[in-house]
């Protein structure tokens, strides 16, 4: 899948996200899985509505951690690759 800064994303239908503690938890309705994120990751989720490019997002998140801004954005690319390969994300 190829996504770039302008893409829109959104969270699948039978995928639910829960932040507790700063940690992340993100339920598979359809498979029952239960997948635990960072805080960063749980942000990421936060973020990911169908409104926002993945270039909104990371310019939010530049702003909240304290992270360099080209790290930030593989690893965020990184997290939302793993994310649609795994059935949570999926185009807007």
């Amino acid at each position: 899948m190829n996504i770039t800064p302008s893409t829109l994303l959104k969270k699948k239908s039978d995928i639910r996200h829960r932040t507790i503690d700063n940690e992340g938890i993100i339920m598979c309705q359809n498979s029952a899985d239960i997948i635990a994120v960072n805080a960063v990751g749980s942000r990421i989720l936060e973020l990911i509505d169908g409104h926002k490019t993945i270039d909104d997002c990371l310019a939010i998140l530049v702003n909240e951690f304290d992270v360099e801004p080209l790290q930030l954005q593989q690893d965020c690319l990184d997290f939302i690759l793993d994310l649609m390969q795994n059935d949570i994300l999926e185009l807007a």
